[in-house]
């Protein structure tokens, strides 16, 4: 069975804003990954501004260890190199870890939006703009589908069907309302509604983007709905 928003099989909802992980690695390389870099999510900028911070302690510590006694200050420098050195490692590692996140990301968000693409979200509502405003269309009604296969074929202006569905933004949470708009030349009919079913909406050219990420925030992503959509139908009468 599908939900809201999903595919049959498939428990991890689409929506508009995915977080965008870093590389998938086995749990003792992400806990190393982690305590060298500071890394959960790809927030480079903050890791990279931590390292300053880590740099100009081991700075300070070396310059406050000058004027301290020899065992002391021999201490005080044996720390302050071990951070020099730690610094000089999260470095090197960040600028390693932010190539490869951006070889990553393109696999990723291509693998995403070809499961966007197979998705199908449950239809609330569709009405059809017409020249005296728009008129709610029923799509589990025969009669309402034949109706709309006749405007799609004539020869007039092609109206403009609206189409609104459900959603799941975060995983357990509420369902949330989008709405697309295309021309009903645009929109393809399949025809297998079971008569107490809700319609169904899928975007075939559908796929997610990077959306520039906030201050030091982790990048997430925006869906492009873009191009035809399908919807399931009741078979014309």
């Amino acid at each position: 069975m599908t939900g809201p928003s999903g595919a049959v099989g498939d428990p991890d909802p689409s929506r508009p804003d995915l977080a965008i992980p870093l590389p998938q690695v086995p749990p003792p390389a992400a806990t190393l990954r982690f305590l060298l870099t500071g890394l959960r999510a790809p927030t480079f900028r903050r890791a990279r501004r931590n390292t300053v911070l880590w740099a100009v302690a081991a700075v300070v510590s070396a310059l406050l260890a000058l004027p301290a006694g020899p065992r002391l200050r021999t201490v005080a420098l044996g720390g302050a190199s071990m951070l020099a050195c730690y610094v000089l490692a999260r470095a090197y590692l960040l600028a390693r870890l932010e190539r490869r996140q951006g070889e990553f990301e393109p696999g990723w968000l291509a693998q995403r939006s070809e499961a966007l693409r197979r998705r199908s979200f449950e239809v609330i509502r569709c009405s059809l703009h017409l020249d005296r405003g728009p008129q709610p269309v029923d799509l589990t009604s025969p009669r309402e589908v034949s109706r709309l296969l006749r405007l799609r074929e004539g020869d007039g202006a092609c109206p403009v069907l609206s189409v609104e569905f459900l959603y799941v933004p975060e995983p357990g949470g509420h369902p949330a309302v989008e709405q697309v708009r295309r021309p009903l030349s645009d929109v393809g009919f399949a025809p297998v509604l079971d008569p107490w079913r809700p319609a169904r909406v899928s975007f075939p050219a559908a796929r997610y983007l990077p959306r520039p990420p906030l201050a030091e925030e982790a990048p997430r992503t925006s869906w492009l709905l873009t191009g035809p959509v399908q919807v399931t139908v009741a078979r014309p009468s």
